[in-house]
């Protein structure tokens, strides 16, 4: 376990995260109606979001491996320290949920070894850990094909392991209601299936015992794209109910972008890059989505506004320096638009 829970941090999302150290967060705890205004809510949410990425990071081989050689109790003391964390600052659900997610289901000997961690230490932790791995192994014999192109062997295979994880996770929060890890599969499992009630139910059952989810919310709200047999009337429902909750989470509220988000994807979709931009640009008004800032750069890029898309992949740079695509667009445009070469941060 790492003595400190921070990498280096830029001194903004440091301040951030510092000051954010109790359950119900001053920055966000808004009563006075100056402060309830959409433009500061997006302010704080692009500040969690960036406040979020420096948080305690880990690969997956790294988790793989503690798994691999019965190091159970590390893992346990680990997914522990992350949910003492979360209860005190909604980001550190973040770091609770990589954890499970770095846990990889293309290892074919994981599964004996979080049997015998089943069976030998059972906790709403080891049942997640075998849940989770199972669920992720149906979405690999699944595919990521639409339904009408993926065959009915794949389909049978998911909802078989998906099946047996469902009872793992269930356990999980039977012995802990406030564990979202657990939910978020369970969400994508009902999603799976097509069944949008039943997303519904794992959600409310979550935000009672977890009022101030980020992640699960996320995830019932993905369930709710047309594309999964929801629509943008149930995402717009959706949305319109989440400003109270964001007062407690600020990342919340750039949920609200999903909706705009994701009709800019279909307008990309249909090669109408105007429309696409414009919906892009209402997505970010909730807060810097790395994603959406990514995506309407790209959009600027396909339409000529070269020092519109430089603007949005230097923003993105500043949550991720890493991004080889993203240093390669911004050299690309500096050389195109006769600038130095920006330096990294």
């Amino acid at each position: 376990m790492k003595s400190s829970a921070f990498k280096s941090t830029p001194a903004i999302a440091l301040i951030f995260l510092l000051s954010n150290c109790s359950s119900q967060i001053p920055l966000t705890d808004i009563t006075s109606k100056s402060e309830t205004n959409s433009q500061l809510m997006a302010e704080r949410a692009t500040n969690a979001l960036m406040a979020v990425r420096y948080i305690d990071d880990f690969n997956s081989g790294e988790i793989t491996n503690l798994i691999l050689q019965e190091k159970f109790e590390e893992f346990e003391k680990r997914s522990k320290y992350y949910e003492k964390q979360f209860s005190k600052n909604p980001l550190y659900e973040s770091p609770l949920l990589k954890l499970y997610d770095a846990i990889d289901p293309y290892n074919g000997y994981l599964l004996d070894k979080l049997t015998k961690w089943v069976n030998t230490r059972p906790s709403y932790i080891s049942y997640t850990a075998r849940g989770i791995y199972k669920v992720n192994q149906g979405w690999l014999i699944r595919g990521d094909k639409y339904v009408k192109d993926t065959p009915p062997d794949n389909l049978y295979g998911m909802h078989l392991f998906h099946e047996e994880g469902k009872t793992d996770l269930l356990a999980a929060i039977k012995l802990n209601k406030r564990f979202s890890p657990a939910y978020c599969s369970l969400i994508g499992i009902e999603k799976a299936s097509g069944n949008i009630d039943g997303t519904k139910d794992i959600h409310d059952m979550s935000v009672r015992s977890i009022p101030e989810t980020y992640y699960v919310r996320y995830e019932y709200l993905s369930s709710l794209y047309p594309r999964w047999g929801g629509s943008f009337e149930l995402m717009e429902e959706y949305v319109n109910t989440l400003d109270k909750a964001a007062k407690k989470n600020p990342r919340i509220w750039s949920l609200k972008g999903e909706l705009p988000a994701e009709l800019g994807r279909v307008a990309w979709a249909d090669s109408d890059y105007v429309s696409a931009i414009q919906y892009y640009t209402e997505a970010l008004s909730y807060g810097e989505r790395m994603s959406f800032l990514k995506y309407r750069g790209r959009l600027y890029m396909l339409t000529g506004q070269d020092d519109l898309a430089l603007e949005d992949f230097m923003k993105y740079r500043k949550y991720d320096d890493a991004d080889r695509a993203i240093n390669a667009y911004i050299t690309s445009l500096t050389a195109k638009l006769g600038m130095n070469s920006p330096q990294k941060q």
